[in-house]
């Protein structure tokens, strides 16, 4: 993950990476979207994912019915 993310942020490619690792999620890229049913329920990027929590994240998976 490391040496893509290098890579990505070097050449300034776009990447998309699909996971269900939510450390991940929050770690890398500057944009998260939350699908659920095929259907987008989150959509977060910049500042307001750099504050993003693991538990916030979480937290919101309780908010998708």
């Amino acid at each position: 993950m490391d040496q893509t993310n290098k890579k990505v942020l070097e050449q300034k490619l776009t990447c998309l990476m699909i996971t269900h690792h939510l450390d991940d999620a929050l770690k890398y890229g500057n944009r998260l979207i939350v699908l659920d049913d095929g259907q987008v329920k989150f959509d977060v990027r910049g500042k307001e994912k750099d504050k993003l929590t693991k538990e916030k994240l979480l937290s919101f998976f309780g908010n998708i019915a």
